[in-house]
């Protein structure tokens, strides 16, 4: 793991932040069974603070990642959201990565009046580039003590720690999550392996289309267009300028 300028580990450094931000109730710490959280975790309890883990049950996780959590983290407390996604999707939509309203369903809702640790790194993305360190909302406040490490640190420090990890790791999933999630670069890889939440996924496209008019405001002739559309991750203008006419009310090409 890298040496910092101070001359300390990454490691070193974020069980300072960990100690130095330690609220009196403790961390509210967000785990999802992911490689970061579990650095997160370990790092919280090397540090010695207070913490509390909790994990989004959001229904649609890879069966191992599931597996993984209750075999190595049975302590992990898990809360169901108010509905499940597919109750959300009817209602809303299908998420996408402009509307990425099921995070804040499924995942980010807990933690309000607490201080919540998160294994989020800057590296992951342009938005999480800018994260700060610590974070204050309305809700409540954030920290992301590994924010600066890489995802080299991540793997040196589970492996210096030998600490167990999902096996999908192991077939080249560089990220677990949901299933089927619009910003996954294995989303087509996923449906193919979990068919059975595909299927769901599909079906509550099918429900959202036949009972929501806006859709067809929208443009879209069919549940199976809105369908396509989605999975081909194209603007709405993009998909329909290249697919017109070759979609009927049926879904059947014309």
């Amino acid at each position: 793991m890298q040496i910092t300028l101070e001359g300390k580990t990454k490691e070193q450094v974020a069980i300072e932040r960990l100690q130095q931000y330690e609220p009196p109730e403790g961390y509210y710490l967000a785990f999802s069974g992911g490689k970061d959280s579990m650095c997160i975790y370990h790092l919280a309890v090397a540090a010695g603070v207070k913490f509390d883990a909790h994990y989004s049950v959001t229904g649609i996780d890879p069966p191992e990642l599931v597996q993984f959590i209750k075999q190595n983290y049975p302590t992990v407390e898990r809360h169901l959201p108010k509905m499940s996604i597919w109750r959300y999707i009817e209602k809303k939509g299908l998420p996408t990565r402009v509307n990425r309203w099921c995070c804040e369903k499924l995942k980010e809702y807990g933690g309000e009046g607490r201080v919540v640790v998160t294994g989020i790194r800057s590296e992951e993305s342009n938005k999480r580039r800018h994260r700060p360190l610590w974070e204050v909302r309305k809700k409540k406040t954030i920290l992301n003590p590994i924010l600066d490490w890489s995802l080299l640190d991540v793997w040196d420090y589970i492996d210096s720690h030998t600490l167990p990890y999902c096996s999908l790791y192991d077939v080249k999933f560089d990220r677990l999550g949901c299933v089927g999630c619009p910003l996954s670069s294995n989303q087509l890889r996923e449906f193919i392996m979990y068919p059975k939440i595909r299927d769901a996924w599909y079906r509550a496209t099918v429900r959202y289309f036949e009972n929501n008019a806006s859709v067809k405001a929208k443009r879209f002739q069919s549940p199976e267009q809105l369908w396509a559309w989605w999975l081909s991750g194209k603007s709405m203008d993009n998909f329909l300028g290249e697919n017109q006419g070759t979609f009927s009310l049926t879904g059947e090409g014309k």
